[in-house]
């Protein structure tokens, strides 16, 4: 019989952070974006205080007080190397291993034995797993990935599972495709769960109970992809998916941002650079580069601005030096023209290759877009903000430790992260709306 596990990490930020400070478990823990500037994780204990995904650290930064919320800068390089430890456990446990994200893979299980065998073996996996790195997962096995996905969600949820939920019935299918929100299922974003909403699907069984026929006149092909998911029939190939079509490095920075040029062009081949090399981790060619930052979304005391500037490359390229030359150019020009405006950049680098890359600085405002699809960095602080690199020499002797309210440094910045659109200037709201990564 054909089963795909997938194995999940539980809130594997705040894990990572839990592991080296053991006491904090039984706690609330979040983690904060890069330089400080929104809620990224969030461990169960902190989510039953209410605290959402995106949430600026200004705004909860009472309610974190309040409840003594352990607070943590994110430490990338130690999420990778704990993830590299996770894989390296699960590759032991399959033949073929699907490394989806940070903190998921998918474990091919078919033809291993029967019911009984299978579950134990995955509780055996999530059992070893804690053990070797005290990074708790949750185990779903089913015929097909999505509910593979789904059967992960319950593990997490249901203690009496042991880390590890069994999807291998139609008994056992259309019981969990009851319980379980559409809106919640892999491949279902907001705008298709209003839509199904509209037509009073609410679960998981009330779309797949739905003919192919109207799935298909009604949504794209990789809803009905999903449909089939959901009614047993395999057919996501992981190995399919098409390379990136943007790849983004991005940074908010603290305080009053930055306005002297010459640390802003240095900003500027830095994240060129380092999309370089994801660009070539992908053997993948770029065309053209587009830089464009704006101004703080809930600064009152300077008028919004919002910048861009689009340069293109003669012959497509991943050299290092071949982008990083026009794109500092690219900033001279913008940054002359709009002296007195806030000058800060991003760099994009759009592509003959069906490829487009794209890196991000804000200064005056301490703000960074961050658009696309784009990997994690390395999560080092970025020395470009006023103070240099002593300041960036502090920021990472600190960064990773727990900083409980009473013992830990003063935040530089007081205002959050925002995300943006890429190629549109941000709206002027002082609310706003944030999709969860998964942790």
């Amino acid at each position: 019989m054909q089963l795909f596990a997938v194995a999940d990490c539980n809130n594997f930020y705040c894990s990572c952070e839990r592991v080296f400070h053991p006491e904090l478990v039984g706690k609330p823990v979040v983690v904060l974006s890069n330089n400080d500037g929104c809620v990224i994780a969030r461990s169960e204990e902190a989510k039953m205080l209410g605290l959402k995904m995106g949430d600026p650290f200004f705004q909860v930064r009472e309610l974190l007080e309040r409840e003594r919320v352990a607070v943590f800068s994110s430490n990338y390089t130690l999420y990778g190397s704990m993830s590299g430890r996770v894989m390296s456990l699960l590759s032991q446990y399959t033949p073929t291993l699907d490394v989806y994200s940070i903190d998921e893979a998918f474990l091919d299980l078919s033809d291993m034995g029967d019911s009984s065998y299978i579950k134990r073996y995955g509780e055996q996996i999530a059992s070893r797993v804690h053990k070797a790195t005290g990074i708790p997962i949750s185990v779903g096995i089913a015929p097909t990935k999505t509910l593979a996905k789904m059967g992960s969600k319950f593990a997490k949820k249901y203690k009496g599972y042991r880390g590890c939920c069994l999807i291998d019935t139609d008994e056992r299918r259309w019981k969990a495709l009851e319980l379980f929100p559409v809106e919640d299922v892999w491949g279902i974003g907001r705008r298709i769960a209003k839509q199904l909403a509209y037509y009073g699907i609410t679960t998981a069984a009330d779309f797949a109970r739905q003919k192919e026929s109207w799935v298909r006149g009604k949504f794209n092909v990789t809803t009905v992809r999903t449909w089939k998911e959901l009614n047993g029939e395999s057919c996501i190939v992981l190995d399919d998916r098409s390379q990136k079509k943007s790849i983004c490095t991005s940074r908010s920075f603290s305080g009053q941002g930055i306005s002297d040029l010459g640390i802003l062009e240095e900003a500027v081949a830095n994240f060129a650079a380092r999309c370089a090399s994801k660009l070539r981790r992908q053997h993948s060619c770029c065309q053209g580069i587009t830089m464009f930052a704006y101004t703080s979304l809930f600064r009152e005391d300077v008028p919004p601005c919002f910048l861009q500037q689009s340069v293109q490359l003669s012959v497509p390229t991943q050299d290092t030096s071949e982008i990083v030359r026009p794109a500092a150019q690219g900033h001279r020009n913008c940054a002359g023209c709009r002296r007195d405006a806030a000058r800060a950049l991003l760099v994009s680098q759009s592509d003959a290759f069906c490829l487009r890359s794209s890196s991000a600085l804000a200064e005056e405002s301490g703000q960074f877009c961050s658009g696309g699809r784009s990997e994690f960095d390395d999560g080092v602080c970025s020395p470009f903000q006023e103070g240099g690199s002593d300041h960036l020499e502090h920021h990472l002797g600190t960064r990773g430790a727990a900083r409980p309210f009473r013992h830990r440094r003063p935040f530089e910045a007081e205002s959050p992260s925002r995300g943006c659109r890429r190629n549109q200037p941000p709206q002027r709201s002082r609310h706003r709306s944030h999709r969860h990564a998964g942790h």
